[in-house]
């Protein structure tokens, strides 16, 4: 049936689609066309007041509806021509959508999106995904590309530059700074190095101009960076992870418990149902609810983190356990005591990689920490029950000594194993740490830094190597870059004629002058800010030195962390684009750590750096 429009039906009653009664008269009338003017009549001849009445009633009612019709405009509005400024920036500000939000280029096809852009500025033409890509890869990113190399050129007339370098097999969108590179064959260190060497080329940097790579411990980065001719050092988070790993290995008993951690996180996470029933016990323990979180093998803190969680939750999941009945393998009483110890003996490294993973981390953090990490671990490898290495695995007669003094087997003996875990620890830090103390990168930077300077050394030549590193690049520093090989000698040797006159290179006096500075108090104080500060005082070891040595990250962590994001998953990986974010596969990463700058397009400019606003339009 259809909506009654006209006012005349305010009087007749429709009985069927071919009879109306009035109800006035109660008369019933054919409506053989359908229409109402067999209504109208019927009204005029036998109603007449009420005819009259609805007649001006209706009049009213169709000049109001003429009025509101002129004051609705009908056009169509004008469509921009795609060459016109206004559609141009629309097309921009789609274009930064995708690199701040990392969305796929197909959601300009979404349905949602194109009735919000017809609503919100009907005007303008939506493009296909193909122009915004094309806009964001190349456009864009020339226009990036193009201002961030002219502040590496500028960099590199003052300071060297450090790198840090990963090569990631994942389907990710990174935040990157400044390049990321396909790699389309094996990871071999010779394809590698190639790629890393076109970097170089590309972005102007000379070998010269590379103080040092921050690589993973792989046989393949560390031949690339040899096959470059490049200095270079190990990640120490890398370092630190294997520590861990070793000695988490070498006991099975605690190998079994983290295996049941990660069975009881892939359970939880697989089974929605036992998520809801968990949180039901949860709230009925007036616990926060929370949910165990499975660890990742690139990332061993994950694992510290998991097993605290478990931990956290251990009521619930005992209940949980009890009454439902589920795969789950039970932990028991002795594990439970074993896994909260081992989480206390993970808290020194959890600590240390911390503070070597914070992005205000220097390289010359690294001593300081792996020597205070040490002493701190000398006591709690020393604390021990009778039970030692040689017997800590059998039920041996101190064992049963214990248990006759009234002491709890089960703490007895996993007090044993974390103790063995630690030890297997501590010798792998020992091996892996060996040679960081008398590596120059590691020394000099960590001499250089205010807060440290020679406090960490066992050695006492550290004033001189300074002095020579100084020396040397004093004696190479007015050398242009394009003279002869004759012309470099009669430099350096006309730089001093008495190799002992210490007053030859201008360096040596502020040498002496920082050495005697006090240190700083504060391991959070601003080393790069105290430096500056003091520019006026070490116009020399500022310029040769210190920017070449406290600009090195001691890992590629903080890299990781900004990159990882997991939404971006959703994008497919076959652009390679560098913008704000970068969209790869298999991607060699390369960072310019000493920039601290990264490429924005969000607002299609980059950040400030030394007080300059650089836009990109």
């Amino acid at each position: 049936m259809t909506t009654k429009i006209s006012l005349v039906w305010k009087y007749f009653d429709q009985q069927n689609d071919f009879f109306v009664m009035c109800v006035i008269c109660k008369k019933q009338l054919s409506r053989k066309g359908r229409g109402t003017s067999s209504l109208w009549n019927h009204l005029k001849a036998l109603h007449k007041d009420v005819y009259i009445e609805l007649s001006e009633e209706q009049t009213i009612q169709t000049r109001e509806k003429e009025r509101i019709a002129e004051q609705t405009p009908l056009a169509k509005p004008k469509i921009w021509d795609v060459n016109s400024s206004e559609s141009k920036a629309r097309d921009r500000i789609i274009a930064e959508m995708f690199v701040m939000d990392d969305l796929p280029f197909s959601h300009v096809e979404d349905i949602g999106f194109v009735r919000l852009m017809t609503e919100m500025c009907p005007e303008y033409t939506l493009k296909d995904r193909n122009f915004y890509s094309s806009m964001v890869c190349n456009e864009m990113y020339e226009s990036a590309f193009l201002q961030l190399k002219s502040i590496v050129d500028e960099i590199q007339c003052d300071c060297d530059i450090a790198f840090t370098t990963d090569v990631w097999v994942r389907h990710f969108c990174w935040l990157f700074t400044p390049h990321a590179e396909p790699l389309q064959e094996r990871h071999t260190g010779e394809y590698i190095s190639l790629k890393f060497d076109e970097m170089l080329e590309k972005w102007g940097i000379p070998s010269r101009a590379v103080h040092c790579v921050l690589r993973d411990p792989g046989a393949n980065m560390k031949k690339a960076v040899f096959l470059s001719g490049l200095d270079n050092v190990d990640c120490i988070i890398h370092k630190v992870q294997q520590v861990v790993k070793h000695g988490i290995a070498s006991k099975k008993e605690m190998g079994d418990v983290i295996r049941k951690c990660r069975s009881i996180a892939t359970y939880f996470h697989h089974s929605t149902m036992a998520q809801d029933e968990l949180k039901k016990i949860q709230d009925q323990r007036q616990e926060p609810l929370l949910l165990v979180i499975h660890d990742s093998s690139s990332r061993w803190n994950s694992t510290l983190h998991m097993l605290e969680r478990v931990q956290k939750m251990k009521e619930s999941l005992c209940i949980y356990v009890a009454t439902h009945n589920s795969k789950i393998e039970p932990i028991s009483d002795r594990e439970w005591k074993l896994l909260s110890k081992c989480v206390m003996a993970l808290k020194p490294y959890e600590e240390i990689t911390k503070q070597l993973s914070s992005s205000s981390s220097s390289i010359s953090d690294v001593i300081p920490l792996i020597v205070s990490l040490k002493i701190a671990l000398q006591t709690s490898t020393r604390e021990i029950l009778p039970a030692q290495r040689t017997s800590a695995m059998s039920d041996s007669e101190e064992f049963k000594d214990h248990s006759s003094e009234s002491i709890d087997k089960d703490e007895t003996e996993t007090t044993n194993i974390i103790h063995l875990m630690k030890v297997a620890m501590r010798e792998a830090l020992d091996q892996q740490f060996a040679d960081v103390e008398s590596h120059n990168i590691y020394r000099l930077a960590t001499y250089l830094d205010p807060r440290y300077k020679d406090k960490f050394f066992t050695s006492s030549n550290i004033l001189d190597e300074v002095q020579s590193k100084v020396d040397l690049c004093d004696s190479h520093a007015e050398i242009p870059s394009n003279c002869s090989v004759l012309e470099a000698m009669n430099l350096i040797l006309s730089s001093g004629d008495d190799e002992n006159d210490e007053t030859s290179f201008p360096s040596y006096k502020e040498i002496k002058m920082y050495h005697t500075e006090k240190i700083i108090k504060g391991t959070n104080e601003d080393t790069l800010k105290w430096w500056d500060e003091k520019r006026n005082n070490y116009p020399n070891l500022l310029k040769v030195v210190i920017r070449s040595y406290l600009c090195c990250p001691p890992s590629s962590v903080p890299n990781a962390a900004l990159i990882y994001d997991e939404k971006r998953k959703r994008l497919s990986a076959d652009k390679i684009w560098i913008s704000r974010r970068i969209v790869i596969s298999e991607c060699l990463i390369m960072t310019l750590t000493y920039l601290i700058v990264e490429i924005y397009l969000i607002k299609c400019s980059l950040d400030k750096w030394e007080g300059r606003e650089l836009g990109l339009r």
